[in-house]
């Protein structure tokens, strides 16, 4: 994993303590150099441009050139130019400059920039010089007691925190590095947030006590990656009464439910996979919480770390609106809530019920009571209302005596075409089991005692919405 231009590998991993660790940090390989120690690369650098230009250039245990340098550079430059030799001519002397320009120079001045940007970068770092490769030898034994005794309380410690999940030390290596960044620790303390509590507050300094308006359950699971670098601390830290790390912070976010992709308002997502994780806001309690992680008090960071990431206040304005903790608005979303951080619309929805295969009442939409799932397009798509079929208008007005003739004529039955002698349809008062017959059977011209008795069955067994109201 590529991390500020050095290339690491996982080296060892250990869940729950510190065990181990150290003894994979190899302290007396660094005597092996030539220069050993934070100043060996750009010691040997400078050995190297010596050698090849022949020069005297000299740097200080701060990692900056030596008083008188730039003049060194000027002499080295004129004696590269032949200035000083005498010429047979102007051709001749005019040559040699030309030659030197096109040939040297460029590389004099990249070997030359190339210095300076490995001493200003040791700077920027906070690198120390060390005379003698024993001294981290000494020193590796006070750092891993003191993270050993850090990572035992805080994991037990842990046992009786609901939140808390886990605790990870991976140490990896940058193998072809022989800076104090050769090493690098991430420590790794995973959290479930359960729940978010959001509070309305005028500000740290105000009087008035926070108040409470929303819990939101969470959906999350998040890593806090602490990322530290041994060599640099054992150098830098000669006791550990008031240790001070060397220290950057990342974090993960992984969702645990099947609820379309959510954010944690605290945590960026990251850029690229070799970054070790987003950038972590830590809002109201970035003090605190930063002066225990650059101590390594690694109880008082995960009780601080435990309440970090449950609570959310108007006040802070971290890298995501808590309303992203959600897809959709849910029901039990209050209307102050609406009101201090706005409302999600279904185009803001990341649920995607188009790939997920599951019933009605088992999706997010329908569990979390989504209130709007009557103007969500994809939910009225994938769930569509059902529909009732609809009678065609030419039956609504149409009498039983009709009905009754175009049921006898999907029988087998013909309407009777002159009946002069039969009552008016309709009458049944008149002649009821008359005005039931008169069709025509295709044969016998009238209709059969068996059709007729199969006409009364199914009249009774499926009455018609007029007889049922008689």
């Amino acid at each position: 994993m590529a991390y500020h231009g050095l290339q690491y590998e996982d080296l060892y991993v250990v869940e729950n303590s510190f065990d181990g660790i150290t003894g994979q940090i190899d302290t007396e390989a660094l005597g092996n150099h030539i220069h050993f120690g934070p100043q060996a690369h750009v010691c040997e650098k400078l050995a190297q441009f010596n050698s090849n230009w022949n020069g005297n250039l000299e740097i200080t245990k701060t990692f900056k050139w030596k008083r008188g340098t730039y003049q060194k550079v000027a002499e080295l430059i004129n004696k590269k130019l032949e200035f000083d030799v005498k010429p047979n001519g102007m051709y001749t002397f005019l040559s040699r400059q030309d030659y030197f320009r096109r040939h040297r120079w460029g590389s004099l001045r990249g070997d030359l920039r190339e210095l300076d940007e490995i001493l200003c970068t040791n700077r920027y770092t906070g690198e120390m010089w060390l005379e003698d490769p024993s001294i981290l030898t000494e020193r590796k034994s006070g750092y891993s007691n003191y993270l050993s005794e850090q990572m035992d309380n805080a994991h037990n410690l842990g046992q009786n925190i609901p939140q808390y999940l886990s605790l990870t030390n991976l140490l990896q290596v940058a193998p072809n590095n022989s800076s104090n960044r050769k090493y690098r620790l991430i420590t790794t303390i995973a959290l479930d947030p359960v729940n978010v509590k959001v509070y309305h507050t005028n500000g740290s300094s105000s009087a008035v006590a926070a108040r409470e308006i929303q819990t939101i359950p969470s959906s999350l699971d998040i890593d806090v990656n602490i990322i530290t670098y041994p060599l640099y601390d054992m150098i830098r830290n000669t006791t550990y009464s008031n240790p001070n790390f060397q220290i950057d912070v990342k974090g993960n976010v992984f969702s645990k439910d099947n609820v379309g992709r959510v954010e944690f308002p605290y945590i960026s997502r990251p850029y690229r996979t070799t970054d070790g994780g987003g950038s972590v806001c830590f809002g109201d309690e970035a003090t605190n919480i930063n002066n225990s992680i650059r101590s390594m008090d690694m109880t008082s960071i995960l009780l601080q770390l435990t309440n970090w990431c449950q609570s959310y206040t108007t006040s802070t304005t971290p890298h995501f609106n808590i309303k992203l903790m959600f897809n959709g608005m849910p029901d039990y979303i209050n209307e102050e809530f609406r009101q201090t951080f706005g409302s999600n619309t279904s185009r803001d929805c990341n649920y995607d019920l188009y790939s997920t295969d599951v019933d009605e009442e088992e999706s997010y939409c329908h569990v979390s009571g989504c209130t709007l799932r009557e103007t969500c397009s994809q939910y009225a798509e994938v769930f569509p209302e059902p529909t009732v079929e609809e009678v065609p208008v030419e039956l609504i007005s149409q009498t039983p005596e009709q009905l009754t003739l175009q049921w006898a004529t999907r029988m087998g039955g013909n309407p009777v075409q002159n009946t002069p002698d039969l009552p008016i349809q309709g009458d049944r008062e008149q002649e009821p089991s008359l005005i039931d017959r008169q069709l025509v059977g295709p044969n016998t011209g009238v209709l059969t005692d068996e059709m007729y008795e199969e006409y009364q069955r199914d009249l009774a067994e499926n009455p018609e919405p007029n007889n049922e109201e008689e």
